[in-house]
C-alpha cells in the first residue's frame, strides 16, 4: 500500500507512524498475497488517517 496525502490549508496528516501538519508519503507492504493499492488524498482542511490493523487468527 502506498499513500500520497496532501493538506493545503489547516490540519493533520496521519499515515501509518508518521504525524504531520501538511503533506506526507507512506508505504506499508502487505505481504506477497496482499493486492496492491494506492492511496493519494488531498484535502484543503481537515484530517487525513491511514492506519492498518491486523487480523485475528
Amino acid at each position: 500500500m502506498v499513500v500520497d496525502a496532501d493538506i493545503e490549508g489547516a490540519g493533520e496528516a496521519r499515515v501509518f507512524d508518521a504525524r504531520t501538519d501538511g503533506s506526507t508519503e507512506g508505504a506499508h507492504d502487505g505481504g506477497p498475497d496482499a493486492p496492491e493499492l494506492t492511496i493519494n488524498a488531498d484535502l484543503l482542511f481537515g484530517e487525513i488517517y491511514v492506519h492498518t490493523e491486523e487480523v485475528a487468527a
